[in-house]
């Protein structure tokens, strides 16, 4: 959910187990509480792939492109953006705020804070080099794609399923961030993002 939508993340993972048919009152209880809490504390564990000693210059490299380039929005992870401003395809968001607010109202979730569209949350990018579908929709497959937007493929898999990105919702366009850097460049933030 990079979507911005939750600013409780506990209410969020307790949100998603209900959308997957867990009944609300079940992710509710303390011992529920104590294995989300666990699992965040694992994620957090993660430690980024060591660097071999031939990529350092290239990493390097990277961690000045990064600072020039993308600092200003990843470096503040977790702060929402316009959807404007990263370019995205906002439909699947605007359908999905319609049927949660709804979907909240009918389950009793008091007081829970979700907030109006087109935003997004500026994702962390700990881990981000073993991360198989990038932006919100899932519709960008590898990094090299992801900064190099005119060859991203208009059809990937998900799961073994065809994903076409030529559809309503599940556009990939967006997050041009990268397009214009020189191929050196490229190379060492690649490389940079993947040492994270």
């Amino acid at each position: 959910m990079t979507d911005g939508a939750w600013t409780d993340l506990a209410e969020r993972d307790r949100y998603a187990l209900w959308r997957l048919g867990v009944p609300y009152e079940g992710v509710r209880t303390p011992e529920a509480a104590r294995l989300i809490r666990a699992l965040g504390d694992q994620i957090k564990s993660f430690a980024p792939p060591d660097i071999r000693p031939g990529d350092r210059a290239l990493v390097r490299l990277g961690g000045e492109v990064f600072k020039r380039d993308c600092a200003s929005c990843h470096d503040r992870p977790g702060d929402l953006l316009l959807v404007e401003q990263v370019g995205s395809d906002d439909k699947l968001l605007r359908e999905a705020s319609a049927f949660d607010r709804l979907a909240l109202r009918i389950r009793g979730f008091e007081g829970v804070d979700v907030r109006f569209w087109p935003m997004l949350k500026i994702p962390g990018l700990a881990g981000l080099g073993s991360r198989r579908l990038l932006l919100h929709n899932g519709s960008v497959q590898s990094l090299e794609d992801l900064l190099a937007p005119s060859r991203r493929p208009p059809i990937i898999m998900h799961g073994g399923t065809p994903f076409d990105t030529r559809l309503p919702g599940h556009s990939n366009r967006g997050h041009d961030f990268g397009a214009d850097l020189e191929p050196d460049e490229r190379a060492g933030l690649l490389a940079y993002l993947r040492s994270r």
